[in-house]
């Protein structure tokens, strides 16, 4: 995993962090999306504290990245839905273009 400090929310999902370990990826993706897509941020502390829970022994540097970058995403949770979707789909476009440009 890479030692930045961009925010968790410029990179949910798979772009969260690097895996050598694809074959939990899925499901590592899957259990962090209750987090960012949570209502509140007391609701996502909950949901995090679940994902640590099932994740944290075997992955402890995605919760650190979370941890460390707690202060950056709680103003992510004040957006509402719709506008949260808009931020990942731009951000994942991002993604896109930073690849092609790199190719």
């Amino acid at each position: 995993m890479r030692a930045d400090r961009r925010s968790p929310t410029s990179r949910t999902g798979p772009q969260a962090w690097e895996c050598r370990d694809n074959q939990h990826r899925d499901r590592i993706v899957k259990a962090l999306k209750p987090v960012y897509t949570a209502p509140s941020e007391q609701a996502a502390k909950d949901r995090f504290a679940e994902f640590t829970a099932e994740w944290g022994q075997r992955y402890p540097a995605i919760v650190r990245l979370w941890e460390s970058s707690w202060a950056e995403f709680v103003p992510f949770l004040e957006y509402g839905v719709e506008i949260r979707r808009v931020i990942c789909t731009t951000n994942a476009i991002e993604s896109i273009n930073a690849r092609y440009r790199r190719a």
